[in-house]
Parts: structure tokens; C-alpha cells; sequence
């Protein structure tokens, strides 16, 4: 399955405007939202707050 460009471009505008989002996570398997949250962060440059189940919540700072 996978994160299309959509959904990464989605997540990398959340996170400018709001520097803290949560994110679900819809994978089956927790192996599936390792993988697909690990992708998020190295690709949007963010930090992992929390997880919590399918629920994430991540960070990345403004750039100036």
C-alpha cells in the first residue's frame, strides 16, 4: 500500500502551519506503521512525539 505524494504533501503542510499534528496510522500490522511512520519522519524531517496504537503525533520545528 504505501504513502502516495498526496498524503506527504498533505503532512508536510499540516506541519507548517501547525508544527504538532496527529496522524492516523492505517496499516494492518504493527511492522506496517513502523514502516510507514518511519517513512513520514526521515521524509518530513519531523520528530515522533508519541504513538499510541494506529496514532501518532509528530513535530517539526518552523523553518525560518
Amino acid at each position: 500500500q504505501g504513502l502516495s505524494q498526496a498524503i506527504q504533501d498533505e503532512i508536510n503542510l499540516a506541519l507548517d502551519a501547525h508544527q504538532l499534528i496527529k496522524i492516523r496510522l492505517n496499516a494492518s500490522s504493527g511492522d506496517e506503521r513502523k514502516a510507514m511512520l518511519q517513512e513520514i519522519i526521515e521524509t518530513q524531517d519531523a520528530q515522533l512525539v508519541n504513538q499510541i496504537g494506529h496514532v501518532a503525533v509528530l513535530h517539526r520545528k518552523k523553518q525560518s
